[in-house]
């Protein structure tokens, strides 16, 4: 007789059952490739519509460098000659057409000792300004041959006039100044004296002091005999000098000395004498000044307030 236990439990197994893994999910780093053919497709859709921008740039592969791109400097251009008049001397400049203002000043400092923040530098009448323009373009067009007036102080004058002198030295000038012949005797002098003193003259006074008006001084005579008024630029150390017509600029540093002494008949006015060098064809007359203000302005020019 045949077990059929056995057969029977065989055949109620249940068949086997075979597992597959299922596929890989994509990560972060694993981009299946019809994602990565879609993206390749869209940036270079993205990239040529006009006006779109790649999100992404290539960065620089080695051996390779980013720079910035920087505009080349100007070489210079060809050399033109300028004439600068600075105390009776003429002065011939080189300088390169397309050189800005800054750096002809700054020849012209080498040149004459005027460093350019003293410069008062005069082309056709009007005082060219600091500026990194060019030289020949607008608004100073200087070309070739162009003659500039040089008015300023060199360093080595500032600290001469700094240095002015004691009042044993004054006092010497003065009593040696008064022991020669009184300058309002002398032909040169008279002749402007005789013209009397000027209906706007302020009231003079001898034997006093006071400190400079702070409007200009009226009713002074030049050396040609025209009509002048006075004041001391103290901020930019000038003295002006000015007629109807037009104005003289005296820097401080070219005045050497003042000096001055009584009109003869009319003691409380002055005959004041600038020094603008050794001899005595050097020296600026000023006639008629109110003695009380003789001494201020002589301490003013030799000794300018806050300097």
């Amino acid at each position: 007789m045949t077990d059929t236990s056995e057969t029977g439990a065989t055949s109620a197994k249940s068949p086997e059952t075979t597992t597959t893994a299922p596929d890989p999910q994509p990560t972060s780093d694993t981009v299946p490739p019809a994602v990565s053919s879609a993206a390749s497709t869209a940036e270079s859709s993205a990239s040529s519509v006009p006006g779109t921008v790649t999100p992404t740039a290539a960065l620089p592969t080695e051996g390779t460098t980013t720079s910035t791109t920087t505009a080349a400097k100007e070489p210079p251009g060809p050399l033109i000659t300028v004439t600068v008049i600075f105390k009776k001397q003429n002065f011939e400049i080189q300088v390169p057409d397309n050189a800005p203002v800054n750096e002809l000043k700054r020849i012209i400092g080498e040149k004459t000792g005027v460093t350019p923040e003293l410069q008062k530098l005069m082309l056709r009448g009007s005082i060219v300004k600091d500026s990194t323009a060019k030289i020949s373009s607008p608004p100073t067009n200087i070309k070739n041959g162009a003659k500039f007036m040089l008015i300023g102080s060199a360093i080595e004058d500032v600290c001469k006039a700094l240095v002015a002198p004691t009042p044993g030295q004054v006092a010497t000038m003065e009593a040696a100044q008064s022991a020669a012949e009184p300058l309002c005797t002398k032909p040169q002098h008279k002749k402007i004296l005789d013209k009397g003193l000027p209906d706007n003259a302020e009231p003079g006074f001898n034997n006093k002091h006071e400190p400079l008006p702070s409007t200009p001084l009226v009713g002074v005579l030049n050396h040609r005999g025209e009509k002048v008024r006075l004041t001391c630029k103290v901020y930019s150390q000038e003295l002006w000098i000015a007629t109807a017509s037009h104005t003289e600029r005296l820097p401080f540093g070219s005045i050497h000395t003042v000096t001055f002494e009584p009109i003869i008949g009319h003691e409380g006015y002055c005959l004041v004498q600038l020094h603008l060098g050794k001899e005595e064809a050097s020296r600026y007359n000023l006639y008629w000044l109110p003695a009380q203000y003789s001494r201020a302005l002589r301490d003013t020019i030799l000794h300018p307030p806050g300097f």
